[in-house]
């Protein structure tokens, strides 16, 4: 079974993402990463709209994070302070 998930793009770009439940969502944050040429390991996804607006874990699949069929999805760019957060963490 397939479904569309609606990510919302830092440059206001709104693409549709197919997946399906089993995807981990990485692979949502990867594809939109791929068509707007961004950098991936310095974005994240976070729901759009509504009070849950979390960052979501990329390694958990689709039908665990509770993400429905069209589902919209925000793509963030990483503060200064994340980056390098994760820099250090990658050096570990």
């Amino acid at each position: 079974m397939s479904m569309r998930v609606d990510v919302l793009c830092p440059s206001g770009h709104t693409l549709t993402v197919k997946t399906s439940p089993n995807d981990p969502v990485v692979a949502i944050l990867t594809e939109a990463c791929q068509r707007r040429n961004l950098d991936r390991s310095t974005h994240y996804l976070r729901r759009a709209g509504g009070v849950s607006r979390n960052r979501l874990d990329n390694s958990l699949p689709v039908r665990l994070a509770n993400l429905n069929n069209r589902a919209k999805l925000e793509l963030i760019e990483m503060s200064g302070e994340e980056k390098e957060k994760q820099k250090s963490e990658a050096d570990k």
